[in-house]
């Protein structure tokens, strides 16, 4: 008699039934695309440092590199990630939309990526409110940190 391995069963399936399912959503530093299609993700972070000399921060525009990525479980066809930023004072922000196709076997991934210039005027953290269709799928946030800058050289002090 021989024994019996793994392999010599049949595995039923169990995926789940539903879908779109979430498997990342961050904001990173440089976004790689490598000749076999994989992609590699450098730097992912969820705090931006912004200098300047002023006493607050001043309205800027930061490069944001946003990746969404999932798996299409059982859900098919085209739809459209929408991103709505949020204020650290609570003002909506103009949404912020990304098309995204979700085909193939249940396990099959999507991947919205893109570089966003994104708006500031404050500092603290900007919430993003992530949507497929209209409908909320989860959120997400950027802390934004200011920090003065020196406006020159401090007079020295003299000794003693």
């Amino acid at each position: 008699m021989r024994a019996q391995s793994c392999y010599d069963s049949v595995v039923q399936q169990n995926e789940p039934s539903g879908g779109p399912y979430l498997t990342g959503v961050f904001f990173c530093e440089k976004i790689l695309r490598e000749a076999d299609g994989i992609l590699s993700f450098i730097r992912i972070m969820d705090k931006v440092t912004v200098a300047g000399p002023a006493e607050s921060i001043q309205p800027t525009v930061i490069p944001l590199n946003l990746v969404i990525m999932g798996k299409s479980g059982m859900h098919r066809g085209s739809g459209q990630i929408t991103l709505t930023p949020t204020t650290p004072s609570g003002e909506k922000m103009p949404p912020i939309a990304m098309a995204v196709v979700f085909e193939g076997d249940n396990d099959r991934g999507f991947a919205a990526i893109g570089t966003i210039g994104f708006p500031i005027k404050e500092a603290g953290a900007y919430w993003f409110e992530i949507a497929l269709d209209g409908a909320p799928l989860t959120y997400t946030a950027i802390r934004i940190v200011y920090m003065r800058t020196s406006l020159g050289p401090h007079p020295q002090q003299p000794l003693g």
